[in-house]
């Protein structure tokens, strides 16, 4: 047996030598050896590895992507010169990104030119390769994760993400017809969710991101309310929405429906300039470290060490990329965010062959000053998903806390706790949650320490005390950086229906249809399609509005397929008098996000119906509809003869009426309305063979 294992031992090992690229079959069997190694998979066998990616360099193989039992990937190279394991995650099965794409293809890059200029096989390298082939295979004990990941946001560029990014019907669907809010934004903003940093912006910033409409925001009149922001927004979330537009807007992104873009290093002086980040940062290029990459590395892990991620910008044939290290373990292997809703997260090695040189990195990335905010006192929460934290984030908490929080969001039953992060003084500072909103309602659970929980609990109430104490006033400084735990509730559903057809009703008042003296329900959507037949517009006027921040009632023109985004009312947009919306059939939506709910609102409306009934005329219309003093009347028609016009209101009385003597050929005429009172009116013209007319609506 022993002699076996030696010449099976030997015909790998002569194999990879024989062979410029590694045979599949030997690729799968490293990857799978890989996947025991680690033991992060449960009962994974060999058929579970799957070939879903082979990487070429003219029809020769450069790297083999396995998927692993749809749990992660594990990236193989097919070259004898680079380390048989290039990246793998355990996180999620692997989807392609763009800056995914690029890094890998920066993979290929270097591999091929090391192989070109006949680099030796790194000593390490070929222990891993003999390591990973040998047979009968004995794992070594796993490596450890150092640092991280730092990162718990998981967010994306998508629906939820873009929600004030300008709209475009090309984004599609899955971008909610706006466009995507750009890598350089994103990556910023999860580093400042990371720091939760700061309260309040400074100054502002205008600018027209062609061809879309001027993109204005004064960051100093806006708060960031970290604690209604979530690891990923499975609905509107306006705190996470407006940072990522802010953050976009402060670097002038580039907006398109094909991918948005701007300069990382910008964004990172915007940070400075705008966002109260410290002018200590560095960009760092790999090429000043082109004679030994090593010192690379190190340089990368002492940042990382001192708990700060790292914001990396790659560029490629497909554009500029944005993305972030958080962490690393102690084989060279580095955590990456890529900044798509968690896909293609996990370890990449960088090491002397996979050294590339397309990237820069931005270290020294952190808050200027008045951070971190530590917890004081007691904290109510009220949005219906959130975080609790002490604030610390990579910075020891105070000693002796005693800190609170109510976590009372309206209408909730029950709450579910997921940590995050956990770093306590062993058996001296505790973090305690009780089963309601008091003491007395009992203990549900006690954590100290920094064994992180698996899993979540729930405790159902309908609000829920937490407390971060200690239980020796008398201990020093220590080394630990607090807690962070998310959470979500289920409130109850809103009010109004989520989908609500108007088809024949020419009048209704809409609304979020909350009880009298309660706020609408948070979390909630709601939509009416308003498509009675022979309309021409809408007349309509909000007689009741008060949302809170991040709520919006949207307004679209429902003529073609998908509708058209034609006005958005919320707090920054307020309603005023009436409006007319200039398209047959229209699309009411009221979103209310997970934070800050308020009384609600009315929306009146009028459909304008026009009525051309054997008039024989041409070109009937009336304009400008709302009017204010006059209007002017129109028609073409080539019979010569007397009309008379009317104006009635709504109780029936004629409050305007003349003769039109008509010559015959084009008609217009401006007819004064000053004496009548705001309101809706009904205009009608009768001719010798008909009349035409519709709802006129005076506003002054």
């Amino acid at each position: 047996m022993k002699k076996f294992t030696l010449i099976l031992f030997l015909f790998l090992s002569s194999t990879l030598i024989a062979y410029s690229s590694v045979p599949q079959n030997i690729a799968k069997n490293v990857a799978y050896n890989f996947v025991i190694e680690k033991g992060e998979i449960l009962n994974c066998s060999i058929d579970k590895i799957e070939l879903i990616e082979t990487f070429y360099n003219q029809n020769e193989e450069v790297m083999y992507l396995f998927n692993i039992a749809g749990q992660g990937f594990v990236l193989v190279s097919a070259s004898p010169i680079a380390h048989p394991i290039l990246a793998f995650s355990f996180e999620y099965p692997y989807q392609t990104n763009p800056a995914l794409e690029a890094w890998l293809n920066g993979y290929v890059d270097q591999i091929v030119q090391h192989t070109k200029a006949g680099t030796p096989i790194p000593p390490k390298n070929q222990r891993a390769w003999d390591h990973y082939t040998a047979s009968p295979f004995t794992p070594y004990s796993t490596s450890d994760v150092v640092v991280g990941p730092l990162i718990t946001t998981r967010w994306d560029q998508n629906k939820y993400y873009n929600t004030y990014c300008p709209w475009d019907l090309a984004a599609g669907s899955y971008y909610d017809y706006r466009v995507p809010n750009g890598c350089v934004a994103l990556a910023m903003a999860q580093l400042m969710n990371y720091y939760r940093h700061p309260e309040t912006g400074v100054s502002g910033t205008s600018y027209v991101p062609s061809p879309y409409p001027r993109q204005t925001v004064y960051f100093d009149q806006h708060t960031y309310h970290w604690n209604a922001m979530t690891n990923r927004a499975m609905e509107y979330t306006n705190e996470i929405a407006k940072l990522v537009y802010h953050v976009g807007v402060s670097c002038e992104m580039g907006y398109s429906p094909d991918g948005s873009g701007a300069y990382t290093q910008l964004a990172a002086e915007r940070l400075v300039e705008h966002f109260k980040y410290s002018t200590d940062f560095r960009v760092t290029s790999p090429i000043e470290f082109a004679s030994n990459p090593p010192d690379y590395v190190v340089l990368l892990k002492k940042e990382l060490d001192s708990l700060h991620p790292l914001v990396y910008s790659g560029y490629s044939m497909g554009g500029g990329h944005a993305f972030l290290s958080d962490g690393y373990r102690d084989d060279d292997y580095f955590h990456f965010n890529w900044g798509w809703g968690g896909s293609g997260d996990g370890y990449f090695i960088q090491d002397q062959i996979t050294f590339n040189q397309n990237v820069s990195v931005i270290r020294k990335l952190y808050p200027a000053s008045d951070y971190p905010l530590y917890c004081s006192a007691t904290t109510r929460l009220t949005a219906s998903t959130g975080y609790v934290t002490d604030g610390s984030t990579n910075k020891p908490y105070q000693t002796n806390p005693d800190c609170g929080w109510m976590v009372a969001v309206p209408t909730a039953t029950s709450y579910t706790f997921t940590f995050d992060r956990l770093s306590l003084y062993p058996n001296v500072d505790f973090l305690t949650i009780y089963n309601g909103p008091s003491e007395s309602d009992g203990v549900a659970h006690t954590f100290t320490g920094t064994t992180l929980p698996t899993g979540s609990f729930t405790i159902n109430a309908d609000s829920v005390l937490i407390q971060f104490t200690t239980t020796d006033p008398n201990k020093d400084q220590h080394n630990y950086q607090g807690f962070l735990m998310s959470y979500t509730s289920n409130p109850q559903g809103g009010d109004c229906a989520f989908n609500t057809n108007l088809t024949q009703q020419v009048h209704a008042i809409l609304s979020d249809e909350s009880p009298a003296g309660e706020n609408y329900k948070p979390s909630h959507i709601c939509n009416w399609n308003i498509k009675p037949t022979f309309v021409t517009s809408y007349a309509f006027a909000f007689t009741r509005f008060d949302l809170g921040l991040g709520d919006f009632v949207d307004i679209y023109d429902m003529t073609t397929t998908t509708p058209i985004f034609w006005k958005r009312f919320d707090i920054y947009n307020m309603p005023s008098g009436i409006m007319n919306a200039p398209f047959p059939r229209m699309k009411v939506t009221f979103v209310s996000d997970n934070f800050d709910q308020k009384d609600g609102f009315d929306l009146e409306y009028y459909a304008i119906v026009g009525v051309n009934e054997e008039s024989e005329l041409n070109d009937f219309g009336y304009y400008p509809n709302p009017a204010s003093d006059y209007f002017t009347l129109q028609f073409e028609s080539d019979k010569h003869e007397t009309m008379e016009c009317k104006i009635i209101d709504l109780s029936g009385k004629i409050v305007h009426l003349q003769e039109i003597n008509h010559a015959g050929g084009e008609y217009s005429e401006t007819i004064s309305v000053s004496h009548l009172a705001n309101g809706i009116y009904f205009l009608t013209l009768t001719t010798s063979t008909g009349k035409a007319g519709g709802k006129l609506i005076i506003n002054k």
